[in-house]
């Protein structure tokens, strides 16, 4: 996360130095009339504004909503319906709800990332704070197992209470410090290190220590560019997580009559024999599609057929298989459950590209291949399609 360091000293950042902070008092120095609302300047908040990767903090000043904080032109705005008028105090409060869940992903994100870049030397490519979880880019990929080792880890942080400390060093002590940041930073540098386990650039409230942060909690990963893309709850948001896995896991372990702790054999075998009975089901209907094709008679015309219940593999034999019962088209369909039909057509010679092309027009739907065979779907209905190959095929 990059600070905001660009800001003039009109407003006393008070959620720097104390995450925890969430009522206060200011007085107003400036208010603009702007979209719609109304931008109040104080001498003094603890509002924290949005900014790298971090959503703005909500709540009031007196009785008027603050809708949104921001940094403008170097200065920290709180957007309201209602204007302030300037020179009055007023009292802050800050959504602490919001704040500390953000907090607690936040300092989760801290640790993990740098655990990640200690343990295997790969940075943070970005990460972004959503309402209830966060996601973080690694420049590189890691295994499943590296990644339970470093949330292990990060837990571990959590359970010894470790210190997290913001400060911003003067320029011989940055110029000795190794820390965390993904741009080159102009201007005065605010370091938040975790003891022990980070010392990253950034502009956000924490916490004092690390037992506020709570259960920290990857609950996935997919590759992403040259490396992964980590979606990471944390604290209250990780405890909703797992309450909501825990119920679902509780309902399939009643359905297949196992423990929790069994549900993944128990699906591995039901998964095992419904593939079974697929397979039997599909050479049953290969069977019939084969007794259908017997009862057909030859033609000079195009042969139309509907047979419902055929995957795309099926309806390819049948259509292979009767196309020598044909001087023109077989086309097989089959319903597709979303009020028209998937199909496959063949032909024992020529091109059904400017078939497909046709039935584009005439039917709707999408389609296409060339030779002698195409494949597709139209939103036509039966009667339509029927029509269409005793007309115009």
């Amino acid at each position: 996360m990059n600070p905001q360091s660009a800001y003039e000293n009109r407003t006393e950042k008070l959620y720097e130095s104390n995450g925890l902070l969430s009522e206060f008092s200011a007085t107003v120095i400036d208010c603009i009339e702007a979209d719609g609302g109304f931008d109040i300047e104080l001498d003094r908040t603890a509002f924290f504004p949005e900014g790298g990767g971090q959503g703005s903090d909500t709540g009031r000043l007196g009785d008027v909503e603050v809708k949104h904080v921001f940094i403008k032109d170097g200065k920290i705005f709180h957007r309201t319906s209602r204007a302030i008028s300037v020179g009055e105090k007023v009292p802050g409060n800050v959504s602490f709800d919001l704040r500390r869940r953000r907090m607690q992903n936040h300092g989760g994100e801290h640790i993990i990332s740098g655990l990640i870049y200690s343990l295997y030397g790969i940075e943070n490519a970005g990460f972004h704070m959503s309402e209830n979880e966060i996601t973080v880019d690694t420049g590189a990929p890691l295994t499943e197992e590296m990644l339970c080792h470093v949330e292990a880890l990060a837990n571990q942080a959590v359970w010894e209470n470790r210190p997290i400390r913001c400060y911003y060093p003067d320029a011989e002590e940055l110029a000795s410090l190794s820390y965390r940041s993904k741009t080159d930073i102009e201007g005065e540098l605010r370091i938040v290190e975790v003891e022990g386990y980070d010392r990253c650039a950034c502009c956000a409230p924490h916490f004092p220590s690390t037992a506020y942060i709570g259960l920290i909690h990857i609950k996935k990963f997919i590759k992403y560019k040259k490396g992964l893309r980590l979606t990471i709850a944390c604290g209250e948001d990780a405890m909703e997580n797992y309450r909501i896995i825990s119920k679902e896991a509780s309902a399939i372990a009643k359905l297949y009559s196992v423990q929790p702790e069994e549900i993944h054999s128990a699906v591995l075998k039901r998964e095992e024999a419904f593939s079974d009975k697929l397979h039997e089901l599909h050479t049953l209907k290969e069977r019939l599609l084969e007794e259908k094709l017997k009862t057909l008679s030859p033609s000079p015309k195009s042969i139309c057929v509907f047979e419902d219940g055929c995957d795309t593999g099926l309806l390819k034999k049948l259509a292979n298989d009767g196309a020598h019962l044909t001087g023109r088209f077989f086309a097989a369909f089959s319903d597709n459950g979303n009020g028209g039909f998937n199909y496959v057509i063949c032909a024992q010679s020529g091109d059904l590209a400017p078939l497909a092309a046709t039935m584009r027009e005439k039917l709707g739907g999408r389609g296409g291949g060339k030779g002698t065979m195409i494949t597709g779907f139209v939103e036509a209905d039966r009667s339509s399609i029927v029509d269409f190959f005793n007309n115009e095929a």
